[in-house]
C-alpha cells in the first residue's frame, strides 16, 4: 500500500490518524447539518506520523492532509477578512462585503468536498490497522 512504519509506535500513529479522520467526518457533518462552519478541522496526528515516524502515505490519506490543510487556511482567510471587515465602518464597503461574501461561498465549496475525501483517507488508514 505505500505506507511503512516502525513498529507499535507507528502504528500507534496509523490509529491516532484514523481517529482524527473520524473526528474529522463527524465534525463536517455537524457542519452541514448547522450549515455553520465554526472551527478548523484537525490534521495534528496527520502531520505528527508524517514527521515522527518517516510515514510514506498513500494518495488518498495525503489527498486528505493538503485538503484538510487548505480548508484550515481558507476558514482562516475568511475569519481573518471578516475581522478586518467588521472591525471599522470605513471597511464596510460594498466590494468588501461582495469579497466576504465570495470567500464564505467559496469555503462552503470546499466543505461540500470534503466527505468524500475524508472517507477515502479512514478506509486506506483503516485498512492499515487491519493489515497486521
Amino acid at each position: 500500500m505505500g505506507v511503512i512504519w516502525r513498529g507499535q509506535t507507528g502504528k500507534n500513529l496509523i490509529k491516532a490518524v484514523c481517529d482524527e479522520a473520524s473526528r474529522n467526518l463527524e465534525r463536517y457533518q455537524v457542519f452541514e447539518q448547522r450549515q455553520f462552519i465554526t472551527d478548523v478541522f484537525e490534521i495534528e496526528a496527520c502531520e505528527l506520523a508524517k514527521i515522527s515516524c518517516g510515514i510514506d502515505f498513500t494518495e488518498e490519506i495525503l489527498s486528505y492532509a493538503s485538503t484538510v490543510q487548505d480548508f484550515n487556511a481558507s476558514l482562516k482567510d475568511v475569519k481573518d477578512f471578516e475581522e478586518f471587515y467588521i472591525s471599522d465602518l470605513v471597511h464596510k464597503t460594498r466590494e468588501n462585503a461582495e469579497m466576504l461574501h465570495f470567500k464564505k461561498e467559496f469555503l462552503e465549496e470546499k466543505l461540500k468536498r470534503m466527505r468524500p475525501i475524508i472517507v477515502s483517507a479512514q478506509k486506506c488508514l483503516n485498512d492499515l490497522l487491519n493489515e497486521e
